[in-house]
């Protein structure tokens, strides 16, 4: 299948925590985010039900990520996820940028970022009304897992809080990660001051959670 460089503005902590796990599990990071990629954006259109960012929420969230310590890397993935992933952008008027962090950010689950979101830490039967066990064959677990890697997290998240990963507020500067915010969710607005307010002690905690799950010296591709 044809293949093309997606270029991504990634927060560097993150990046850094992730490629640093794809080392470890000896993934190839391109190839597991063409699949990733794929499958994420058919759910976030699905999440969107034809929600479209305003011009002020869009703003914003750009305006965040520019003001992160981000890195930028190319991922070549097949041209028709490039194309599927460009086209739900536009509808949505999103920040494709947000997006991708987000991926990155759910991929790794840091505990405090699961506390946040009142999500479990473990998935096992007692936490999930729908639950899919794990094949015991370590290659079939593997491709169980990989098939689909946000699903216990998706599932979770409906489960608890009746909505889906990128319309959940993220706290303090990970707004920046926001696939969707009413103007009245936009962090500091008159609407928005108390709800703020609660999420600054818990961009400390996922600012430590980063800080721990780095290593120096992490490379930027892989």
């Amino acid at each position: 299948m044809e293949q093309t460089k997606v270029t991504l503005k990634i927060y560097q902590p993150l990046l850094k925590a992730v490629n640093n796990q794809f080392r470890a599990l000896f993934v190839k990071r391109d190839a597991f985010l063409n699949s990733v990629l794929r499958m994420e954006s058919s759910c976030l259109e699905a999440e969107l039900e034809g929600r479209r960012l305003s011009s002020k929420a869009r703003k914003h969230i750009s305006d965040s990520i520019k003001r992160l310590d981000t890195t930028t890397i190319n991922v070549l993935v097949d041209k028709e996820v490039a194309s599927r992933l460009n086209k739900v952008v536009k509808q949505g008027n999103l920040v494709r940028d947000a997006f991708a962090n987000r991926v990155f950010l759910f991929l790794l689950s840091p505990r405090q970022l699961l506390k946040w979101l009142d999500l479990p830490e473990y998935s096992s039967s007692f936490e999930f009304d729908n639950y899919e066990d794990v094949p015991t064959s370590p290659l079939m677990a593997a491709q169980h897992i990989f098939s689909d890697p946000l699903w216990y997290l998706r599932v979770a998240m409906a489960e608890r809080n009746e909505t889906g990963l990128y319309l959940a507020l993220l706290p303090g500067k990970f707004s920046a990660f926001s696939c969707y915010l009413d103007d009245a969710q936009i962090p500091g607005s008159p609407e928005n001051l108390s709800l703020s307010l609660d999420l600054e002690k818990l961009q400390a905690e996922l600012n430590f959670a980063f800080d721990v799950t780095s290593a120096e010296g992490a490379e930027e591709n892989v």
